[in-house]
């Protein structure tokens, strides 16, 4: 329901909730990468804020140089730090980013050892949060998200977190670009399928699965790498269900479901995964949206 979540971000922005973010001297930071800051922009950063800014969260915006001013005028206690141009392409006046292009800057050491917090919640545009999420257990974990699809092999047996909506430790993810690359990843999932495949025993499987053996991975995006990289330094993954306590994205059985109203954070929100029913139920959850009965009819 992407016209109903815009409408409930865009008619709930309070700019005296961005000119309320200040400097904490917690180690904690909220953080957005995006060129484009426009008002959708700053009412999904005034959602996270509006929730953040009582548990001393920072916040930092990556956006376009051009942006500047405006962002400091909005939230003169934000740290800025602009996008480099080479990164930024321009589409009807205005500046953008592919996605390629953010992934490489995610996979840039230099881009985290830039950021001057432990604590990282990455969030993007097409992110909505539903309430606060318990400090003591998220940040207990190295890097969590919501679940957005099987690994690309047969023998991790693991999901992918996605990276849109995550938090993260910013030394867990210096150590994964230090001591993971993308070849150490591709072998390390050959020997996983390999061991798959040397415990099949029926001919007509194996001769099935042999075709797979050596297909690399072709999903290079940032958060696939992370994925990967944690798993093969034994760095603990949340399991399904504290991801789902914390995230949720795609229309999984539990989108469906009722107990998903205990999540945080919806990501994806312009993809419509969520029903009419379950986003209606989702933000008639939160007490600070104030959602009127007839909302879907005024937006039909």
């Amino acid at each position: 329901m992407k016209q109903l979540y815009e409408q409930v971000l865009l008619s709930t922005y309070n700019p005296t909730i961005l000119s309320q973010v200040q400097r904490y001297p917690s180690n904690k930071t909220a953080l957005i990468l995006d060129p484009r800051y426009d008002p959708l922009m700053s009412a999904v950063i005034c959602n996270f804020m509006r929730f953040l800014n009582r548990c001393q969260w920072n916040l930092v915006i990556i956006s376009a140089q051009e942006n500047q001013q405006q962002i400091e005028t909005d939230c003169p206690n934000a740290l800025f730090i602009p996008i480099c141009p080479t990164y930024i392409y321009w589409k009807n006046g205005q500046p953008n980013i592919t996605i390629d292009s953010y992934n490489e800057i995610f996979l840039s050491i230099q881009f985290w050892k830039q950021i001057p917090f432990d604590n990282i919640l990455v969030f993007q545009k097409d992110c909505f949060m539903y309430q606060m999420f318990q400090e003591s257990v998220v940040l207990s974990f190295d890097f969590i998200g919501a679940t957005c699809g099987c690994l690309e092999d047969i023998g991790y047996g693991i999901l992918c977190i996605n990276g849109g909506c995550s938090f993260r430790k910013k030394q867990t993810m210096i150590q994964c670009l230090q001591q993971v690359d993308w070849h150490r990843i591709n072998t390390n999932n050959y020997e996983a399928k390999l061991k798959v495949y040397n415990s099949i025993t029926i001919l007509s499987d194996k001769q099935k699965i042999y075709p797979y053996l050596f297909t690399q991975i072709k999903n290079k995006n940032e958060d696939v790498f992370f994925t990967h990289a944690c798993y093969i330094l034994g760095i603990p993954l949340p399991t399904i269900q504290e991801r789902n306590l914390f995230a949720v994205e795609t229309s999984t059985p539990n989108m469906t479901q009722t107990g998903t109203e205990n999540t945080c954070f919806y990501h994806s929100w312009t993809k419509n995964y969520q029903t009419k029913a379950v986003a209606t139920r989702m933000l008639h959850t939160y007490s600070y949206i104030q959602f009127e009965e007839n909302t879907e009819e005024q937006i039909k």
